[in-house]
């Protein structure tokens, strides 16, 4: 039995049709949904039922032959609370698409953009305007500090979406641009006309152990990665993708200096994405999964 799962009820799901069928489970956690709880629910309303989810998480938990964690990140919580579990760090990935896109040369470019015959440089952002990425509360005072040196291009939707074109709009901003959601193909040109990838995650405690997954997708495409990220996600770019800036989520300041650290132009990637294809995650997470139904039938 595998049951994957970013929520815990789709893991309590498997653990008791595992339990009922008397079959190996593993479990696929994609989200710290107990430790993130007391930060998403109004009136503390989630710190007064994290306990009672804990409960349940464990029951869940302590089924599972073996659990893989979508984020190295996640290892300090799981570990500490689960310590004779089985764990991997299988991760996202990157999508055989932009693999494929890769492979094709899509992203090639052997020339560093002229900035003075092209102003102003293009940022883009795509991925969703939620809670967690906060891209409403950096994107206006950013804009508005650099002017006509970028143009903001923001492509996604979300619970943020409204209050990103009200500030844009109260700040009378003319760079940038929120666009809806676009098909991939669509999306893969994005990548292509765009100067600089923005990513940002919000200031809430509960971040500083996920890694997201649109990382992958950015670094594929071998263009400067300008990012606001905390903890594990921080870590894993300085490490793992050249050509990226960090600075810590909300900070303005922090995120011109990183923005002025950047080199235009693609970067060498074509071991990030050898090493993080999702095909190449994916086969190793089957042959898991096999070793370990075979150790126990």
């Amino acid at each position: 039995m595998v049951a994957t799962s970013s929520r815990l009820v789709t893991t309590l799901l498997g653990r008791w049709l595992a339990k009922r069928c008397g079959a190996t489970l593993y479990l696929d956690i994609r989200d710290n949904f107990v430790e993130n709880l007391p930060y998403v629910l109004p009136y503390k309303a989630g710190w007064a039922l994290a306990p009672v989810f804990a409960l349940a998480e464990r029951w869940a938990l302590s089924g599972a032959q073996h659990i893989n964690l979508v984020s190295g990140g996640f290892a300090t919580y799981f570990e500490k609370h689960y310590p004779s579990a089985r764990f991997s760090y299988h991760t996202n990935g990157i999508d055989l698409p932009f693999v494929q896109a890769v492979e094709h040369g899509a992203f090639q470019q052997h020339s560093v953009p002229d900035t003075s015959a092209k102003p102003p440089l293009e940022v883009l952002y795509a991925g969703n305007l939620g809670v967690g990425q906060g891209i409403e509360h950096i994107v206006p005072p950013l804009a508005q500090r650099l002017g006509s040196r970028v143009r903001f291009r923001i492509i996604g939707d979300g619970g943020g979406a409204a209050a990103l074109r009200e500030h844009v709009a109260v700040l009378g901003l003319d760079n940038v641009v929120v666009e809806p959601p676009v098909s991939r193909d669509t999306l893969i040109k994005a990548y292509q006309d765009a100067d600089v990838l923005f990513l940002h995650l919000n200031t809430l405690p509960s971040l500083y152990s996920v890694l997201p997954s649109k990382l992958f997708e950015y670094a594929a495409t071998g263009k400067p990665i300008w990012a606001g990220l905390p903890g594990y996600s921080a870590r894993f770019v300085n490490e793992e993708i050249n050509n990226a800036a960090v600075f810590m989520p909300g900070s303005v300041d922090g995120a011109i200096k990183a923005f002025e650290q950047l080199t235009l132009g693609v970067s060498h990637r074509l071991s990030f994405v050898a090493q993080w294809r999702r095909d190449k995650i994916m086969n190793a997470m089957v042959s898991e999964m096999m070793m370990l139904v075979s150790h126990d039938s």
